[in-house]
């Protein structure tokens, strides 16, 4: 037995090890933050995401917990925990580990404002005691939330007279790795900034995981039916109860349909509906959602922000209310098929003055950093594309498909946004070819192929940079859509940042088969 698993087994704990550099934490903190939100449960990231998914498959974490638990490792658990200064995590134990046997290893890695008075607390030896704390609280008559440091402490020493309550002082990068079943909490107490960090749980593929009933978190616990996805990050899966599920998809290209008429909301009279959210090859971060606007209505008084946008109306009418620097405002009418480009810090606002509701579809996106742009006269200023009037001239044609460029130009967050309105022929179209740019589509009228889904009006489809992608109308009337490419700036070369900001070597030590999908995963993380 190695020096690390004899001391786990005995005390529940290792002793915080450096996993990242401190100047690399603000990168993966930025990496980890931009991701979406998972669909299943909130610690069911490393199932969704790229950036949770390739920080817990290090090699420098993998290694260490199948030397404490074996080498097949599966991944069930994988969140961001913020805390703000006063901020308490009560104690507790685990409660999708809570059962008495061995096999489940938390990894906890501080991000930013880690230090002794922020970090992890735990209690030695509380992993052998045979209960959790939530049940010693219930039989003492408390709960969670209203158990002291002291309360804890004594009812560990009942159990063990060895056992001690430790405030474990580490630091930003650094990990501390323990058993599942361990006694512990955490306590914000820095006079100023959130703590920020990162929780991996890994367990042996026999030892079955469900999903907690959080409105329940005192003792006897309740569990959902649903089972929480899990992801092998080593090893194999073997005869196990869990729901395995394949790492996140390495494409980020796909369809999202679209349906009108969308549900108004009779309250508001302002309904979202998402479409898609998270970073691209290109952008940081973007988000898509179509919303559902009813007469009389506006979504919010004008306001800006720095995120740039394109909102496309897809039916009805409205107006936009656009705020010049000198505060004096300009009513711009707006029907469907028509659109507006909204730079970064834009006031802006659209308001709905006719008798019937308005659809439109919304994209918004950023980058953290951009190259050193022109000055702002050089800069796309807002521009509205209107519906059937073209703002350039026109592409050369190639067999069966006519564009028409709408706007073009440099802006805050990209080299280069360029919006054009295709026209497609039945039964042309051309064949799979890849893109320097992140490309997004929306299908105005008939019915093309793409990504080996059929898309129908109003349907959205992303394309990644570097992905390949084609299309071919395959209905019986030309079909028309829009195209929005997203040029990113040479400072945003993902591959190239990467490299410098995560570990050194990763991408040529992850281990198989988990290499091949680390690397082109990585590759399409922004930062």
């Amino acid at each position: 037995m190695s020096a690390h698993r004899e001391r786990f087994e005995e005390e529940g704990f290792l002793a915080p090890s450096r996993v990242l550099l401190p100047e690399q934490c603000h990168a993966v903190r930025a990496l980890l933050a931009a991701a979406p939100p998972p669909p299943d449960w909130e610690k069911g990231n490393a199932a969704s995401s790229h950036a949770f998914f390739g920080i817990a498959s290090l090699p420098e974490v993998v290694d260490l917990v199948a030397e404490l638990i074996g080498e097949d490792v599966l991944l069930w658990g994988a969140r961001l925990v913020e805390r703000a200064p006063g901020q308490v995590h009560p104690w507790h134990t685990d409660i999708e580990t809570s059962d008495p046997w061995p096999g489940a290893v938390s990894v906890w890695i501080g991000l930013r404002n880690t230090n002794r008075r922020s970090s992890l607390q735990l209690v030695s030896r509380s992993h052998r005691f045979g209960l959790t704390l939530q049940e010693c609280a219930a039989r003492a008559g408390g709960s969670r939330g209203r158990t002291t440091a002291a309360d804890v402490l004594g009812w560990a020493r009942e159990l063990d007279p060895a056992s001690d309550l430790l405030a474990l002082d580490s630091g930003d990068g650094e990990a501390i790795v323990f058993d599942g079943r361990l006694w512990h909490g955490s306590d914000n107490t820095n006079p100023t900034g959130s703590r920020t960090a990162i929780l991996l749980q890994y367990a042996v593929p026999g030892r079955e995981i469900r999903i907690p009933d959080l409105t329940k978190l005192d003792h006897p616990f309740r569990w959902l039916e649903q089972r929480p996805p899990c992801v092998m990050v080593r090893g194999s899966a073997g005869d196990t109860p869990n729901r395995i599920v394949p790492p996140p998809p390495l494409s980020t290209s796909r369809v999202h349909p679209l349906r009108l008429p969308l549900d108004e909301d009779p309250r508001s009279g302002w309904r979202r509906h998402p479409i898609a959210a998270g970073p691209s090859p290109c952008l940081e971060h973007r988000t898509c959602h179509a919303s559902v606007l009813s007469p009389g209505r506006t979504p919010h008084p004008p306001h800006r922000h720095v995120e740039e946008e394109v909102l496309i109306v897809l039916d009805g009418e409205a107006e936009l209310v656009i705020v010049d620097a000198d505060g004096g405002q300009r009513i711009e009418p707006i029907g469907a098929g028509s659109l507006v480009y909204y730079p970064a810090w834009q006031r802006h606002t659209i308001r709905n003055a006719s008798p019937e509701p308005v659809t439109y579809c919304m994209l918004k996106w950023r980058n953290g950093r951009t190259r050193a742009e022109p000055g702002p006269s050089r800069r796309l200023p807002t521009t509205l594309a209107l519906a059937g009037e073209a703002g350039g001239s026109a592409r050369t044609p190639q067999a069966g498909r006519r564009t028409e460029r709408l706007f073009e130009g440099p802006t805050e967050h990209l080299r280069r946004l360029h919006c054009h309105r295709t026209l497609l022929d039945p039964g042309a179209g051309y064949p799979p070819h890849v893109d320097p740019y992140d490309v997004a589509i929306l299908l105005l009228e008939g019915s093309v192929e793409t990504l080996e889904r059929k898309l129908e009006p109003h349907d959205v489809a992303f394309y990644a940079a570097g992905e390949p992608h084609g299309m071919r109308n395959v209905g019986t009337v030309p079909a028309s859509y829009l195209v929005i490419e997203f040029h990113a700036t040479a400072r945003s070369s993902l591959t190239a940042r990467l490299r410098e900001v995560l570990p050194q070597g990763l991408l040529e030590r992850v281990p198989e088969p988990v290499n091949r999908l680390a690397r082109k995963a990585l590759d399409r993380l922004p930062f």
